[in-house]
């Protein structure tokens, strides 16, 4: 009698019990799954969205430090974000005697399922909003003045706007909103540059 009540105390999990328990895990690990993807998209655009304001800042004090590129002394640092080139935005930089233009000292990528959708320009400050195709924002030594070209002209090794005071008075006094979306949450998150004031800020 005793040797039966042993082995009933010692019986294991039935094959039932057992897909019972494996089905309420297999339930709660998709609904963490879902619940993380979710949120990947909406992340990466918070991600995206800082790691813009630093760069831009980044540079800002690359121009206040008077850094040079490889290729010498630097005269203007330029940020190019362009509309065939969503997925990324570059940082060139034109040389103080003007002859070597860097088209490419630093490509900056954005997250997965992150891209750029809008580069609105207000030129001068204050007046109607443009969206640019491409734009260039080139910010001068030692003053970090920005100036924004929405032609993408400031490039190649004539430089023929930055090499123009004229021309080039013309790019300043201006505010960009650069706008970017997560493909997957359809949400959007800006960054705004004020050539006046220097600040880098999110709405």
């Amino acid at each position: 009698m005793k040797q039966t009540q042993k082995r009933k105390n010692q019986r294991g999990f039935t094959i039932i019990e057992l897909l019972v328990v494996l089905a309420i895990m297999g339930l709660f690990l998709g609904a963490v799954l879902v619940n993380y993807a979710r949120t990947r998209g909406p992340r990466n655009l918070r991600i995206a969205q800082n790691e813009m304001v630093t760069n831009i800042r980044k540079v800002q004090s690359y121009v206040l430090s008077s850094r040079n590129t490889s290729e010498g002394p630097v005269k203007y640092y330029v940020l190019k974000f362009d509309e065939e080139n969503p997925t990324q935005y570059i940082l060139q930089a034109v040389q103080q005697d003007y002859d070597n233009f860097s088209d490419s000292v630093e490509t900056f990528s954005l997250p997965t399922g992150i891209t750029i959708t809008a580069v609105d320009t207000q030129q001068p400050l204050g007046s109607s909003t443009v969206d640019s195709r491409c734009a260039q924002i080139a910010f001068s030594l030692p003053f970090n003045k920005m100036f924004l070209d929405t032609t993408c002209s400031i490039s190649g090794a004539s430089n023929s706007v930055i090499r123009d005071q004229g021309a080039l008075d013309n790019l300043d006094n201006s505010l960009v909103t650069i706008t970017m979306l997560d493909s997957q949450s359809n949400t959007t998150r800006s960054v705004i540059i004020n050539g006046v004031s220097g600040i880098v800020s999110v709405p």
